[in-house]
């Protein structure tokens, strides 16, 4: 087919080696020192061994080769977490293609009937792409600093 590209981005099954870049990554972005780093890697590592996270299927690294783009987990029945590198979500259009991926992998696992996100008010730009995708804006959860968004599957367009 002339044009096509086929699908470059790909998820694999999260390893405890990840959890370094995962909390880089939420360090630079919350701008907390590395003792801070040090500890919250420390603590994923230590909730996924009590939790057997990384053996259920229910967090991935989104892969473009070797590289990591961003970390995808559920974290609660159908509550969503996504990180990546700081500033790579604050493009709208990777933004978009980021959820968009996420969204797609999650639909096609078959197990949800949908997901929720809590995200912060300041990542205005998600927030956007959330809506964009059809997510519908839930009441606040009692934190004004924080938005949350919820997906049914059954609307959710594949475009």
């Amino acid at each position: 087919m002339p044009g096509f590209k086929p699908n470059r981005i790909r998820f694999r099954p999260s390893e405890r080696s990840d959890a370094a870049y995962i909390g880089k990554w939420l360090a630079g972005t919350l701008r907390q020192s590395p003792e801070w780093e040090r500890q919250f890697v420390k603590l994923l590592l230590e909730e996924w061994a009590q939790t057997a996270k990384l053996l259920r299927d229910t967090s991935w690294m989104a892969m473009y080769g070797k590289q990591r783009l961003f970390f995808l987990e559920i974290a609660a029945e159908d509550q969503v977490f996504l990180t990546a590198p700081g500033g790579l979500l604050d493009n709208p259009v990777i933004a978009l293609a980021a959820w968009r991926r996420a969204v797609l992998h999650l639909r096609n696992l078959g197990t949800l009937p949908g997901i929720r996100v809590t995200i912060d008010r300041s990542r205005e730009v998600e927030c956007e792409c959330l809506l964009e995708l059809g997510f519908i804006e839930l009441p606040p959860n009692g934190n004004p600093n924080q938005r949350v968004f919820a997906l049914n599957f059954r609307t959710f367009a594949n475009s």
